[in-house]
């Protein structure tokens, strides 16, 4: 059993303002606020750009969940980001994303968190509720406490 989502994000890795317009952009984005070795940067920025040609990671309703899993993270690592414009994502309901989390994760032997953090996050958006909460935080302290709100 993974630990709760709002045990897994430090404030850090929360951008509640996110303005880049492309996908790429985005994703450089929230790479930097896990504080990766250049070398691993670029090893995740490049696993996460294949993972995006084979598919979109958007969910839909405004949400998207890139993920990957690569030996150069030793733990799972979450970012969130929040865009108000809202970014193309391909996205199945051919709706912008707002709402952006990111995860990477080590190899599945190192990692078993990884399908149950992300079967978590996908529950968790698709409340409603959720969504227009986090359009709402202005705070990290007020991210986690809505992860907590929502038992996550």
């Amino acid at each position: 059993m993974p630990p709760p989502l709002n045990q897994l994000f430090s404030p850090s890795s929360l951008i509640l303002n996110l303005d880049p317009t492309t996908r790429e952009e985005a994703i450089d984005r929230l790479l930097d606020t896990l504080q990766l070795a250049e070398r691993a940067k670029a090893e995740v920025r490049s696993l996460l750009g294949e993972r995006e040609a084979q598919g979109s990671t958007a969910l839909g309703l405004g949400v998207a969940l890139p993920h990957i899993r690569s030996d150069v993270v030793p733990s799972l690592c979450l970012a969130y980001g929040r865009s108000a414009a809202g970014i193309d994502w391909e996205a199945p309901d051919d709706q912008p994303v707002h709402h952006l989390f990111l995860l990477v994760a080590p190899p599945i032997s190192d990692s078993k968190d990884y399908l149950p953090v992300m079967g978590n996050i996908a529950r968790l958006v698709r409340e409603d509720e959720v969504r227009q909460g986090l359009a709402m935080v202005e705070t990290p302290d007020e991210f986690v406490d809505l992860l907590k709100a929502h038992g996550c």
